[in-house]
């Protein structure tokens, strides 16, 4: 092989071969059929209320859900970073959801919430349910996922 052939070929490797490696991994679709299903049998939704009266189930989704208690101006910094490190990757996929479960009477709460949110970082917040119940309702759903905490 004479030197202006290896010289080429060496050029070659260190031009083409990253962009055809990029080109590859670029095209992977990414997936989550992988995950695991952390609790089966969850009690589902569909008796809580939401801001806007739509439906929303849990089966068959990625559900971030969130329990925020009483008083929701203290997971202001909670949701913010929520929303920076996971929400704002994610959220293009259709079946990726935010689900925070409150009690009813902290809906003017939430609206504030959403504004600020929307304010501080820019982003389309329509992946983010908020859902309403009693507290009775709450604790039905917070037992049902059977957790440690």
């Amino acid at each position: 092989m004479s030197q202006k052939t290896k010289k080429y070929f060496v050029l070659c490797i260190l031009f083409i071969f990253p962009i055809v490696i990029y080109l590859f991994f670029a095209s992977g679709k990414n997936n989550f059929a992988l995950l695991p299903v952390l609790t089966k049998n969850v009690n589902e939704i569909k008796n809580f209320k939401t801001l806007s009266g739509e439906r929303i189930q849990l089966e068959d989704k990625i559900s971030i859900l969130g329990f925020w208690g009483e008083d929701l101006s203290e997971k202001k910094g909670d949701a913010l970073n929520l929303n920076q490190k996971i929400y704002k990757r994610f959220y293009q996929f259709n079946d990726f959801q935010f689900v925070m479960v409150l009690e009813n009477g902290q809906q003017n709460q939430v609206n504030i919430l959403k504004e600020e949110l929307q304010e501080g970082v820019g982003t389309d917040l329509v992946k983010w349910r908020f859902i309403f119940g009693s507290p009775d309702e709450i604790q039905d759903l917070f037992d049902s996922l059977r957790t440690n905490q």
